[in-house]
C-alpha cells in the first residue's frame, strides 16, 4: 500500500476509533458499531477532495520549477530541451518526481516550440497530457497539465 492509501486507512480507522470511544461515553457500548463506521465513511468522502487539491498544487509547484528551468535552458540554448534530463545539472538539481506515481514529471516539446508538463493526476495514468478544460475537478481530470505555448 502507497503513502497515500496507508494515511487514508490510519485516518478511517481513527475516525472510527473517535465513534466508538464516544458511544462508550454515551453509555451505547458497540450497539452502533456498525453506525460508526458509516460517519467514518461519510466523514471520510471529503477527503477525496482536499487530496485532489493538494495533489494538484504539488504537481503544480514541481512543474513550476521545471517552467522555470526549461525557460533558463531556452534563453541559454535558444530553444526547450528534447528531454527533461538535459536540464541537470545546470539549471536544475533534479528532476522532480511525479507525487501521484513517483516517476519523473512527464515533458514534451511541442512542433510549434512550446512545451507540456503534466502529472498522471489521480487516476494515475498517463493520458499524454490530456486535459479536459470542460471539466472543474481536481479529482476527474486525466492529467494535470502545464502547457506553455510557443512565443
Amino acid at each position: 500500500m502507497n503513502s497515500r492509501g496507508s494515511i487514508r486507512l490510519q485516518t478511517y480507522q481513527s475516525v472510527i476509533l473517535l465513534l466508538k470511544n464516544l458511544g462508550h461515553k454515551l453509555g451505547r457500548g458497540n450497539m452502533f458499531e456498525s453506525i460508526y463506521q458509516i460517519f467514518a465513511a461519510m466523514l471520510m468522502g471529503g477527503f477525496d477532495a482536499s487530496d485532489g487539491r493538494f495533489y494538484k498544487s504539488e504537481a503544480h509547484t514541481k512543474q513550476a520549477q521545471l517552467a522555470c528551468a526549461l525557460e533558463l535552458f531556452r534563453r541559454a540554448r535558444g530553444a526547450f530541451p528534447e528531454k527533461l534530463d538535459e536540464l541537470v545539472p545546470d539549471f536544475i538539481a533534479a528532476i522532480p518526481a511525479d507525487l501521484m506515481d513517483d516517476a519523473p514529471m512527464r515533458y514534451r516539446r511541442t512542433p510549434e516550440g512550446g512545451f507540456d508538463l503534466w502529472s498522471v493526476a489521480m487516476n494515475r495514468e498517463d493520458g499524454h497530457a490530456a486535459n479536459d478544460p470542460k471539466i472543474h475537478s481536481t479529482t476527474r481530470q486525466l492529467d494535470w497539465v502545464w502547457r506553455r505555448p510557443a512565443k
